[in-house]
Order: structure tokens, then C-alpha cells, then sequence
């Protein structure tokens, strides 16, 4: 089953199980497109780095 839009459910219906893509490559994607491009969102190591300064 394909679902579009809720139309497309029947009531009863199992819905086809869904796994988002969390990869670190989509989270700068979605976090561009909003306005908040920046290292947090596309380097692990770059918020590490701002709350642990090397000294």
C-alpha cells in the first residue's frame, strides 16, 4: 500500500512501516532549507569542539 495523503488509509488498515532518513547529510539538508545552516548541523565534531575549546 502506497499512502499519499489520508484518503488513501482505510480505516482498520495496517500502515506500511515508515524509517526516516536521520543521516547526518539529511540533517544539514533540512537545517539549510529552515535557515540554520552551520557547522552544528553538518559536522559532528564541530559542536563537540565549541563546547569543549581546546585548551
Amino acid at each position: 500500500m502506497t499512502v499519499h495523503c489520508i484518503e488513501d488509509v482505510e480505516f482498520g488498515s495496517d500502515l506500511p512501516a515508515f524509517i526516516p532518513d536521520t543521516s547526518l547529510a539529511k540533517g544539514a539538508q533540512f537545517a539549510k532549507l529552515i535557515g540554520w545552516d552551520g557547522p552544528r548541523f553538518n559536522d559532528h565534531e564541530a559542536p563537540v569542539k565549541r563546547v569543549y575549546p581546546a585548551q
